[in-house]
């Protein structure tokens, strides 16, 4: 007799409807959930190449507008390694036409806009092996 009930709910469709619309349910929730974390990172993503876009214009007019560096000496003069408008420096890869402005330090927020300089690590011309982090974009 409890076979029976069972087979004619099973038959009459009852249980299948609920669970259906559930599954559609979770499965639109999983999709629009995908689409919302991939919008975010693309707009992170363009926000950040879009900053280092700026802030490699600026360094280079920067650069445009202070006089020539004077003859290079042995070591450089410790007042010119600071941070300069945030900028430490600037690396270029002219094989990759690659130019970049590089910021200090290497956490998420510099590293989403653009290159970083390891804190602590010596400056380009200072004895020692500079070390910046990056990604590729």
């Amino acid at each position: 007799m409890l076979t029976s009930s069972v087979g004619r709910r099973a038959r009459s469709g009852r249980h299948a409807p609920r669970s259906d619309r559930l599954l559609r349910a979770v499965g639109w929730l999983c999709l629009l959930s995908g689409i919302v974390l991939v919008a975010a990172f693309a707009y992170g993503m363009a926000g950040g190449v879009l900053q280092q876009r700026q802030l490699t214009r600026q360094w280079r007019q920067q650069l445009a507008q202070a006089p020539a560096p004077p003859v290079p000496v042995e070591q450089p003069q410790p007042d010119l390694m600071q941070p300069v408008g945030g900028v430490d420096f600037a690396i270029r890869v002219p094989s990759l036409g690659y130019y970049a402005a590089v910021r200090e330090g290497v956490d998420l927020t510099v590293l989403y806009s653009a290159p970083g300089h390891y804190p602590g690590t010596p400056w380009p011309g200072q004895q020692g092996m500079v070390a910046v982090a990056a990604h590729n974009v």
